[in-house]
């Protein structure tokens, strides 16, 4: 059974992980210079064309997770930004990116889960379908 309370907290919950991945794409495309500079000091390929996909799909694609659209897909395109944050928090001096990546992508992967279920409507299936 499902509570009012978890029904109001999850909706909260989604939009606040949503958020932080758009206030993450602002400051990553706001400081583009330096994180160009990051990614070209770590080796990655087309240091300016990866900020921009990652900036620009973290602020798209928080907005829509942020207001429960597509939330499966973009939450999965979310996480998986979120394991390459994880990879690359030690290399950025570790700080709160060591902890913050990888609580978001538990919450990206867990609305991802969840997403599409109606509260208290299971899926119709015929008997003996498992």
């Amino acid at each position: 059974f499902v509570s009012l309370e978890m029904m109001t907290v999850l909706p909260v919950l989604r939009f606040a992980l949503g958020i932080t991945f758009v206030v993450a794409g602002v400051l990553l495309l706001a400081h583009i210079g330096q994180s160009r500079t990051l990614f070209a000091a770590w080796q990655i390929p087309l240091p300016g064309a990866v900020v921009l996909a990652i900036g620009a799909t973290d602020v798209v694609c928080g907005l829509l997770f942020a207001l429960g659209v597509l939330t499966r897909p973009v939450g999965l395109l979310l996480a998986t930004i979120a394991v390459g944050t994880a990879i690359t928090a030690g290399r950025h001096g570790g700080t709160i990116y060591m902890l913050a990546a990888p609580v978001l992508f538990l919450g990206c992967v867990f609305f991802a889960w969840r997403s599409g279920r109606v509260v208290g409507v299971g899926p119709v299936r015929p008997p003996g379908v498992q």
